[in-house]
């Protein structure tokens, strides 16, 4: 019931997510600092990552499904992203939310991601971060809080946590 509420939700989402972004939480006067959820998860290829094991890098999850659109729309800029910012020390990861790892590997290698996609198959990752929509872009800072959330300035933040954590 739960899986099938949250799938409901993300697609019915979805749309909404392109007309309206979550707020940015970090850079503003007075605003306290949110610190991400750490978890683990394993790749396609059964790795398992830890989130608390990149305090020190900056990371951009890219939180999707093998079946929304806009996730497929997004790849080619995430993947520029990718191109500009991860031999500076950004760390991306693409979270596929909700499915099989077997549809998550066929995606990742059909679309030739260059980076490791995570497979969050129960979605209780996608819940700790808040995820209410797809595709939806988060990026954690150095020290482990979340700075934006599907920000419109996504490019201006990533350069601003690099410099933070010195790359």
């Amino acid at each position: 019931m739960k899986k099938t509420a949250l799938i409901t939700a993300l697609a019915l989402l979805t749309v909404g997510q392109v007309f309206s972004a979550p707020p940015s939480f970090a850079g503003k006067a007075g605003q306290q600092a949110l610190p991400a959820p750490d978890f683990s998860l394993r790749d396609i290829a059964g790795n398992e990552y830890r989130m608390s094991q990149f305090r020190g890098r900056p990371v951009l999850l890219i939180f999707g499904t093998t079946w929304c659109p806009n996730c497929r729309t997004q790849i080619p800029e995430n993947k520029k992203l990718h191109e500009r910012y991860a031999n500076r020390g950004l760390v991306f990861f693409n979270v596929n939310i909700l499915e099989s790892r077997e549809k998550a590997a066929s995606f990742s290698k059909k679309w030739k991601l260059p980076y490791p996609t995570l497979v969050d198959a129960k979605g209780n990752v996608a819940e700790m971060y808040g995820v209410v929509g797809v595709p939806m872009r988060i990026l954690v800072d150095s020290r482990g809080n979340i700075t934006c959330i599907s920000c419109r300035n996504l490019e201006e933040k990533i350069k601003q946590a690099l410099a933070v954590s010195g790359k």
